[in-house]
């Protein structure tokens, strides 16, 4: 757990689109630019088209190379919301429930973990900005941008995370995929709002 202890003791995170496609792939950047982990898609061509899709964090060696996964991202869709489960490699049970609970004008994620309070992740894509909050406490933010027009045209989106100091692993990794989650929900909207 050395890798997940140094991704998720950082209070601020980069969390750049690489490919967009039927899979996806993320980089993830501290601050300074300098890369701490990546997210990958490992979802089968039928279960990417079912949008039941399987998503993995994975540290970096020494080296900058892909290590030993950290935590996987199972999504589960339903006709107009989505609901994903945060599993540690392994384990069959799900440590936490990210669940889309709004689909019109505001994207509202309701986070549920064992032992700690419900934390709800809302804010609107055109206005690129989203906060995470557990009760009336703001826990995180996350702002979406794009180096250019045709970056985003190919869903190539940069998210920056600011998470509250204090939290714990638990908290930074549930908002850390949360962010996954509005990414996937965000590439879905794109796709209503150009059909």
């Amino acid at each position: 757990m050395g890798m997940a202890t140094e991704l998720l003791a950082l209070n601020e995170l980069k969390i750049n689109k690489t490919k967009a496609s039927l899979t996806n792939e993320y980089s993830i950047v501290d601050a300074h630019g300098t890369p701490v982990g990546r997210v990958e898609e490992l979802s089968t061509l039928k279960e990417a088209l079912r949008r039941a899709r399987t998503f993995m964090v994975l540290g970096l060696d020494d080296a900058g190379n892909a290590a030993e996964p950290i935590f996987g991202l199972k999504a589960f869709p339903r006709f107009i919301t989505e609901t994903y489960e945060v599993h540690l490699p392994g384990q069959d049970k799900a440590l936490a429930t990210i669940e889309q609970t709004r689909a019109m004008v505001k994207t509202t994620l309701k986070v549920t973990m064992d032992g700690y309070p419900e934390i709800v992740v809302s804010g609107k894509f055109w206005e690129r900005e989203f906060v995470a909050k557990a009760g009336t406490q703001i826990l995180a933010t996350a702002d979406m941008s794009w180096e250019g027009f045709k970056r985003y045209l190919g869903g190539e989106i940069d998210y920056r995370l600011v998470v509250s100091r204090g939290l714990d692993q638990n908290q930074h990794l549930v908002i850390l995929l949360a962010v996954v989650c509005l990414d996937v929900l965000h590439s879905k909207w794109v796709e209503s709002t150009n059909s």
